[in-house]
């Protein structure tokens, strides 16, 4: 059964890497990208959203999915879907253009991602796997800790659409592998179009789509986002629970450990991308630092996370998860104090040291937690859970990528009425760190509950 699993989730590894890579690397260029098609940080922010936005909709989708007709095939066709995606981005000549690709690629991500959790846990017995999250979230901290690299070398000699031909190579490495080594499962049931939730999937996207544009605050009408916003929640929430195959899994989300542990996950994933987004804005406008310098310190978050991910999967397999997340919000704390405190003259040592500790405070959770939410699930749903797991990072990473853009552009503007620019910079900046660590807070609470309820299952 465990034959090939280093094959396997090597394999797995190698997409995931290719989307990490695909991400930071955009981040990255998002200063050269607003330059280059002159617009704003409320614009540009949409190279990410949109393709958050899709995985979000998509996501669960291709978990149930995944279930039913066999996560190999899922994986290798969202392999070959990405790959187009990173191509089609690369020979983009204009925005629009651009965010079709990224949407295309998005599809191809929620596929692998979707499925990639579901391959490792399956390949690796219980007992190791804390060991096989903690890779999968290593090969995305690779990835990202590559990215701003990648991204600072191809803008220092290249275009900028030259960053999506260099993710093909590790693109192309996964669907060979993928076709040799994830053989397409028998699926234990025809599977019938009629049987995937497809409105349920629509109704998530207007769900997210909304709130997106209601907290990005750059476009007109978007108080109208917000009233569609709470509309469509209780329509969607009627029409799954008349679904014989709902898209959301309400007898899931009633085990403790399973919804505390997305609802924890969610508010790690979201409070660390709210800061890290801003960050190469801030080097860039009141550093000034040159693009290789950047990429270096943008490298520093990934570094901690591929440091410490493996060694978090590990030890919550001899010592249990739950001592371990408390911890990873604590750093997480730590690293937004530090933070705090930039200012026009900030040391990069003092960037490094905000930087590192939110990469180890994101390890000591993504690898325990995802094993304990894994675990929860069951060999049966572990697509969906994988799916659901992919979906909440990625719905922390878009809702933190709007709301910490839209309102860093309200804020500026309202403190460049009353302040010098910098000044009126690093308080909007101060005010998205403030609000971070409000929601690490939250993660804390969030931990000691998720203990209560391991205890009382433990119990039962």
């Amino acid at each position: 059964m465990y034959k090939n699993k280093w094959i396997i989730i090597t394999t797995a590894s190698l997409a995931t890497f290719a989307i990490g890579l695909s991400t930071s690397a955009v981040n990255m260029a998002n200063p050269t990208l607003a330059r280059f098609f002159e617009i704003g940080i409320e614009q540009v922010q949409w190279v990410t959203t949109i393709f958050t936005l899709v995985v979000i909709a998509l996501m669960l989708l291709f978990g149930r999915l995944g279930d039913q007709s066999g996560n190999n095939r899922v994986f290798n066709i969202g392999v070959l879907i990405f790959n187009i995606g990173s191509l089609c981005c690369g020979m983009s000549g204009s925005f629009a253009v651009l965010l079709i690709g990224r949407a295309i690629q998005a599809v191809g991500a929620a596929m692998i991602m979707a499925s990639s959790m579901a391959i490792a846990a399956e390949a690796f017995p219980v007992s190791e796997r804390g060991r096989a999250m903690g890779i999968t979230v290593l090969s995305v901290g690779l990835g990202r800790m590559c990215g701003p690299s990648l991204g600072g070398l191809v803008l220092s000699y290249f275009e900028w659409n030259f960053i999506f031909y260099t993710i093909l190579p590790f693109g192309i490495a996964a669907f060979v592998l993928g076709a040799i080594f994830l053989r397409p499962e028998a699926a234990s049931n025809k599977v019938r179009l009629s049987s995937l939730d497809l409105i349920g999937a629509f109704f998530l996207a207007v769900i997210t789509s909304s709130v997106i544009l209601f907290l990005s605050g750059g476009f007109r009408g978007s108080r109208w986002f917000g009233l569609l916003f709470i509309a469509a929640i209780p329509v969607f929430v009627i029409y799954e629970k008349r679904h014989r195959e709902p898209l959301w899994n309400f007898e899931l989300l009633r085990n403790p450990r399973f919804s505390l542990g997305n609802l924890m996950a969610f508010m790690m994933y979201s409070s660390q991308t709210a800061v890290v987004f801003l960050l190469p804005f801030y080097m860039t406008d009141i550093l000034e630092l040159p693009i290789g310098t950047m990429s270096m310190m943008l490298m520093i978050t990934p570094l901690c996370m591929a440091v410490f991910s493996p060694i978090s999967g590990v030890v919550s397999d001899r010592i249990g998860a739950m001592r371990l997340l408390p911890l990873s919000f604590l750093i997480l704390l730590a690293a937004f104090t530090c933070l705090f405190f930039l200012s026009d003259s900030s040391s990069l040592w003092h960037i490094a040291i905000g930087a590192g500790l939110i990469g180890a405070g994101y390890a000591f959770c993504a690898a325990p937690n995802n094993s304990e939410i894994m675990t929860a699930a069951g060999r049966e749903l572990s697509g969906y859970a994988g799916g659901f797991v992919s979906t909440t990072r990625n719905l922390g990473f878009c809702i933190a990528t709007a709301a910490s853009a839209g309102s860093f552009s309200s804020l500026l503007r309202i403190f460049s009425g009353r302040y010098d620019y910098i000044t009126a910079y690093l308080s909007a900046l101060r005010c998205v760190i403030a609000a971070a660590a409000f929601t690490a807070v939250i993660g804390i609470y969030i931990c000691l509950k998720m203990k209560r309820a391991q205890t009382a299952d433990k119990s039962v």
